[in-house]
């Protein structure tokens, strides 16, 4: 696990958007998608980027305030992580990653149960909500999923707790997955921060950079993917992203990303959509 470096002669860069659901406006209820990510990146720095979709149910009616605590949390951890392991140039070693798998799911989910709890104390539940609490498991009212992308100088983490996408491209457009499919995610059903054993649901997957990484990577909440009929119309959207951004300029993309966004949501699934996408820019 310790191989070459690749010298750094690429700079990241990020963008995102988070638009609320054509069916969303419609109905008066508000973006239950949250998103962060670090700004614009030199050479040899790190990248973080989350994205969080609260459930949006009845008995989820404070969802949107959990996909924003799930974000910040991944943050809070994903800072920790580098603190701890990415102080020297060495590469990770497999008992260091395999510790970085255990400890981020674990700490992410007990930041986020804290930011709840300290919620709970400002906003008590009223009398009118008391009887959509499942009292056997309070936080299904602030449940939502969570994508993590996490890149230091030497390694690059994927992290997915719930329904979304992280996809990969490569410099000769092939499109990846780079976690594996969760089985158990079909209809409306998803895994999720709220359950009683979150971190055991965590798919996370680590990789040392000892080859040219992905030239793009795209991360989204599952209103995006579910505007398309079939999966190879929304493979294609990280290529078309791809296309975009070195004929016109990320600049260009990033302006035009929430009407992009927004237009998909109306024509396809009338759910909020949030994108981010992490472009591996050459120096030349």
């Amino acid at each position: 696990m310790s191989g070459k470096k690749i010298p750094s002669s690429f700079i990241w860069q990020i963008i995102g958007a988070s638009v609320r659901g054509a069916n969303h406006l419609r109905h008066r209820i508000p973006n239950q998608d949250a998103i962060l990510f670090s700004p614009k990146h030199k050479a040899g720095s790190t990248v973080f980027l989350a994205i969080s979709d609260g459930h949006g149910s009845e008995r989820s009616f404070r969802s949107q305030q959990g996909a924003k605590f799930a974000v910040r949390a991944a943050r809070f951890v994903c800072r920790d992580i580098l603190r701890s392991y990415c102080q020297t140039p060495q590469n990770l070693q497999k008992e260091e990653m395999l510790a970085i798998a255990r400890y981020l799911p674990n700490q992410i989910v007990t930041q986020w149960r804290k930011m709840v709890e300290n919620h709970l104390i400002q906003y008590p539940f009223q009398d009118e909500e008391k009887h959509l609490i499942d009292n056997e498991n309070v936080f299904l009212v602030y449940g939502a999923t969570l994508l993590i992308v996490l890149i230091s100088e030497n390694f690059i983490l994927y992290a997915q707790l719930g329904d979304g996408d992280i996809l990969t491209v490569s410099n000769s457009n092939e499109v990846n997955h780079p976690l594996p499919t969760d089985e158990r995610l079909f209809a409306n059903e998803t895994t999720s921060l709220c359950m009683p054993d979150a971190e055991n649901n965590f798919r996370i997957k680590m990789e040392i950079i000892e080859s040219p990484p992905p030239v793009l990577i795209l991360a989204a909440s599952d209103g995006y993917a579910n505007s398309f009929l079939k999966e190879s119309g929304f493979l294609q959207v990280s290529t078309d992203l791809l296309t975009a951004i070195r004929q016109e300029g990320i600049d260009k993309v990033r302006y035009s990303l929430p009407t992009w966004l927004n237009e998909t949501s109306i024509e396809g699934s009338g759910d909020d959509i949030t994108a981010g996408i992490v472009y591996r820019e050459e120096i030349h």
